[in-house]
């Protein structure tokens, strides 16, 4: 699962990727992680799902672009939370 919330991955017995459990903007406002490698990330066979939870990814505006074009939207739970997945 992709998401700038591990907290809530974790308790729903998922994991997120290494490289993005950041619960800062640190990697985002820095430009150390970029659109294209949330979007290589994305690209995993053991990614399924995208939640958009904290408002950190979804100022990734490129991914989220990205995402709505390969993934489809499951749930809006409001104020740009949302959880996505992967389209077979």
């Amino acid at each position: 699962m992709i998401t700038d919330a591990p907290f809530l991955a974790a308790e729903a017995d998922r994991s997120a990727p290494p490289q993005l459990v950041d619960t800062s903007l640190v990697r985002i406002q820095s430009g150390y992680l970029s659109n294209t490698q949330l979007t290589q990330i994305s690209r995993q066979s053991s990614v399924h799902a995208v939640l958009f939870y904290t408002g950190r990814l979804y100022q990734m505006q490129e991914f989220y672009l990205w995402v709505s074009l390969h993934f489809h939207k499951v749930q809006g739970y409001g104020n740009e939370r949302e959880l996505w997945a992967k389209i077979d």
